[in-house]
């Protein structure tokens, strides 16, 4: 399969990504009571018929995004992921909800999620920090900026949601939710599905809770099962090692709006020194000052392109102290730009 690439000469890796068709799990309905045509819609995204019928099937990821935006903006509705997401029952998740469900409290059972999710949808990641008593459960899409991806970022956090609520009970309601793109004209929705008002225009996509939720204990549950359900996932689905370059990028990409997305930072989230993480880098044929240089192209590409932030806001996303500083960088990245280009 051919690799494509952007304006900025990025290998466009999402489309080598693929998803069941699981993730499709209540398209067809919802589209159809919005008067829409779902075969015709997932034909012109280039997927198959079949995709609307049989879970098991993979298909691009980077299709499933493209038809999510596409039919909400056929439709004019700004919730269509989250109308989707209402629709889903845990078994969605196939054997990932088998091996959830049999792990002894919330806590482990969301770390097997995050541990297992590729076999669901490669290219999203779902991350667990715990600091001070309070978790965060961010979810991301590699190589995908807020603005294209959004759809399907309000399903992740939905069934995110839903799945917390399996255990922790119907009624349970998470201290914040936060959602990286813009506020839309209407939240109704999104405060019926979340019981509570999201946060926009945060620097992550995330649920935020006590880590005391995490801690409760899941009735019936068999960590033996559970160990044979995971080896089993693993047999099915072929076993998976997260690329350790991708995983570096997806963290300085999240650490870049704080100001403090130093090698020595990265590293310790990694449970690593800084030395290791750069013998790592350079075994993936890159290192840390590269790594940073790409992520800022590719964020501030996509920021830029996409209108709805100021210049100041996006001196901040990416890390920058100031504007005058930013605009600094913009004119080195240029300069160096042409002169790459000039012939020899």
């Amino acid at each position: 399969m051919g690799h494509k690439y952007d304006k900025l000469g990025r290998k466009d890796i999402i489309l080598l990504h693929l998803s069941r068709s699981a993730t499709l799990d209540g398209y067809a309905r919802v589209t159809q009571e919005l008067g829409l045509d779902p075969q015709a819609l997932v034909a012109e995204v280039g997927l198959p018929p079949a995709s609307l019928t049989d879970p098991d099937l993979k298909v691009p990821t980077s299709a499933v995004l493209q038809l999510f935006e596409l039919t909400a903006a056929r439709a004019g509705v700004a919730d269509f992921g989250l109308r989707v997401a209402r629709t889903r029952l845990f078994s969605n998740l196939g054997v990932i909800s088998l091996v959830m469900r049999e792990q002894p409290n919330v806590r482990k059972a969301v770390e097997a999620l995050a541990e297992h999710v590729w076999a669901q949808a490669e290219g999203l990641s779902i991350a667990i920090d715990d600091t001070d008593g309070v978790v965060t459960l961010s979810a991301s899409i590699a190589h995908a900026p807020a603005t294209s991806v959004r759809q399907n970022i309000e399903l992740t956090l939905a069934v995110l949601l839903g799945l917390l609520r399996r255990f922790l009970g119907p009624r349970w309601v998470p201290e914040m939710v936060l959602f990286r793109h813009r506020k839309p004209a209407s939240v109704a929705l999104h405060i019926s599905t979340f019981g509570c008002v999201p946060l926009f225009g945060q620097y992550l996509d995330a649920i935020v809770l006590r880590a005391a939720d995490l801690d409760v204990e899941i009735a019936g549950a068999d960590p033996g099962a559970a160990s044979q359900l995971a080896r089993y996932l693993e047999f099915v689905a072929g076993r998976r090692e997260a690329d350790f370059v991708e995983k570096v990028q997806h963290i300085v990409a999240l650490m870049l709006p704080g100001g403090d997305c130093q090698a020595a930072n990265v590293a310790r989230l990694l449970g690593m020194d800084r030395r290791t993480l750069h013998r790592r880098l350079a075994h993936g044929g890159t290192c840390f000052s590269a790594l940073l240089k790409r992520e800022r192209a590719e964020l501030a590409h996509a920021y830029i392109a996409a209108g709805d932030r100021s210049l100041t806001e996006i001196a901040g996303l990416l890390g920058f102290s100031s504007l005058s500083a930013f605009s600094r960088w913009r004119r080195q990245e240029a300069l160096t730009a042409m002169v790459q280009a000039k012939p020899t």
